[in-house]
């Protein structure tokens, strides 16, 4: 389904496009996002598959046809997400091959031409004996800001250790943060910059989300810890890279292992920052799903991302939304600063498979800050 709306109107323009999804696998996503000219673009249905892209037949319309990407490394793809550059140009970006042996592939999309380019064909590799499972981010000055954990195998609990590359020239080029200097592509387990240390067997979740603020200092939230798992956030504050722990959580819950998907007590984060014009300080709002709070929608802030200024919670639903994990507008966050929410109470059952569960309401949560 797929439904619009202008921000001053609260009812959305639905529409039955006819497409498929395959909710069996929860790897499944979708990922959407307009270009300068006003097209949708749309992919579904990835997990070591063929391609599944749909652009809208006009600008503004709901309307998908099926459409022909780059041709080449488009058998096998997983994680795929678009990305709007300033321009209004796109990026899409996703993994070719399978957990522990894929590369994470970059393309564009030019706007005037319609059509796509291919602009690294592996931009992380992890010498078919790791696959990276990143974050990106595009900040306000067209930067791109890149983050990732490498895995050893199909087992998430392999998962280890944080890198960063960042890039000046719409994905061309990438630089490394500690002196700026060019890496040589691809990116590789040998010349990736490693930021921050983390184990294997650790809880560390892989496809999280970042951000980064108006002096484009990178900023990544995350979990990890055992026994008990927390919330983190590792930053750069314009010196050094450092970490914070954003929750107190008192449980032993679970344990980060195996293939497939799980059923997980707390959600991926996501992580958005707004630097603070009358403080000159970077205001961060984390939003989350954890069962010690019953599964609703919520949300740690703080008013100082950088200064290790405690992080206040509240919950954004007094309803729960059990397997939930956030995602949200990101060209009117960028745009406006308005935060709108995804909203869907979702099953997960472990392991792929699926629930009986009948459909559920679909939400769209605009969260009122305190800026």
């Amino acid at each position: 389904m797929l439904g619009k709306r202008t921000l001053e109107d609260p009812a959305f323009t639905m529409t039955n496009t006819n497409i498929t999804g395959w909710p069996s696998d929860a790897h499944n996503s979708v990922s959407i996002m307009t270009d300068g000219a006003g097209y949708l673009h749309t992919v579904i249905n990835h997990h070591n598959s063929n391609l599944e892209y749909y652009r809208s037949s006009s600008p503004g319309s709901l309307s998908l046809v099926k459409h022909g990407m780059v041709g080449s490394l488009e058998n096998s793809v997983t994680y795929a997400e678009f990305y709007r550059l300033p321009s209004g140009d796109l990026l899409f970006v996703y993994r070719n091959g399978s957990s522990g042996n894929g590369d994470m592939v970059l393309s564009k999309y030019t706007t005037a031409a319609q059509s796509w380019s291919r602009i690294h064909d592996r931009l992380v590799y992890g010498n078919n004996q790791q696959s990276p499972y990143w974050q990106m981010y595009l900040d306000t000055k067209g930067t791109l800001h890149l983050s990732w954990v490498f895995r050893r195998s199909s087992d998430v609990a392999s998962n280890h250790d944080m890198y960063y590359a960042y890039s000046q020239d719409q994905g061309q080029t990438w630089r490394k943060k500690s002196n700026g200097s060019l890496y040589s592509m691809p990116i590789t387990p040998s010349n990736a910059e490693k930021i921050w240390d983390i184990s294997e067997n650790n809880n560390l979740m892989n496809q999280t989300s970042m951000s980064a603020d108006q002096n484009g200092n990178p900023y990544i939230a995350a979990y990890w810890g055992r026994p008990v798992t927390d919330y983190q956030v590792i930053y750069h504050n314009g010196e050094k890279w450092q970490a914070s722990k954003v929750s107190n959580r008192k449980s032993a819950d679970f344990i980060l292992g195996g293939g497939g998907t799980i059923l997980a007590p707390i959600a991926r984060p996501l992580l958005v920052t707004k630097y603070d014009e009358s403080t000159g300080k970077i205001k961060a709002f984390f939003i989350f799903r954890d069962t010690e709070r019953g599964s609703k929608v919520s949300m740690y802030t703080t008013d100082d991302i950088s200064s290790g200024a405690p992080w206040k919670v509240r919950d954004l639903t007094n309803f729960p939304v059990y397997a939930w994990e956030p995602s949200h507008d990101t060209e009117l966050w960028k745009n406006k600063g308005q935060l709108h929410i995804f909203v869907q109470y979702a099953d997960q059952v472990i392991n792929e498979g699926l629930s009986a569960h009948e459909p559920m309401p679909v939400y769209c949560l605009e969260v009122i800050l305190e800026m």
